[in-house]
């Protein structure tokens, strides 16, 4: 029952469990004042992500020889800042041999990035398509698999100085960087 939402367009995030597995739906419903419209839900399990990280040797190390890192754990956020996305249940804690699986995944979008760790994320592919700059989309498939999170050590590095017009340094200026792209600047989480 949305009885108590306003008018205007509501999401409805459902959840339903006989038994198992736990199903789900996330859809936008439009609410008009005074009038009741049925609304048909299709539920469907949640999904998984699964695959495998591996660690780009030439940025891991400035000795040759010297062993990669253990790789980290894969994490997935909603790509519109939306909680009501988020996982039901646990992470991507990368094994030893570098696999992981994410339970839990509702429909949505979700960008791909690991734990805090000195590793960044390098590319992000699932058969063959680019996923680096881009979220994964579960609205369609609930499951994800074939995800290869390429990640690095080799971190960039932005120096500079911001001067006035007079050639002072200027302790108070705050410099941002952000994607030339314009496209880049939404769904980032």
């Amino acid at each position: 029952d949305v009885g108590s939402a306003p008018a205007g367009t509501a999401v409805l995030n459902v959840d339903f469990r006989s038994g198992a597995p736990l199903l789900a739906a996330r859809m936008s419903v439009a609410v008009v004042a005074g009038r009741e419209t049925p609304i048909i839900v299709t539920l469907r399990p949640l999904g998984t992500m699964s695959g495998r990280i591996v660690v780009d040797p030439s940025g891991t190390t400035s000795r040759p020889g010297a062993p990669i890192p253990a790789p980290p754990s894969v994490r997935l956020e909603p790509a519109t800042g939306d909680p009501s996305i988020s996982l039901r249940f646990g992470g991507g804690r990368g094994k030893p041999d570098g696999t992981f699986t994410i339970g839990g995944l509702g429909a949505g979008l979700y960008n791909v990035g690991v734990y805090g760790t000195t590793f960044l994320v390098k590319s992000v592919t699932s058969r063959g398509r680019d996923f680096t700059d881009e979220p994964i989309d579960t609205t369609q498939t609930a499951d994800v698999d074939d995800v290869v999170v390429t990640v690095t050590t080799a971190v960039p590095v932005l120096t500079g100085s911001v001067r006035d017009d007079r050639g002072q340094a200027s302790d108070g200026a705050v410099v941002i960087a952000f994607p030339v792209e314009p496209a880049r600047w939404t769904n980032y989480g």
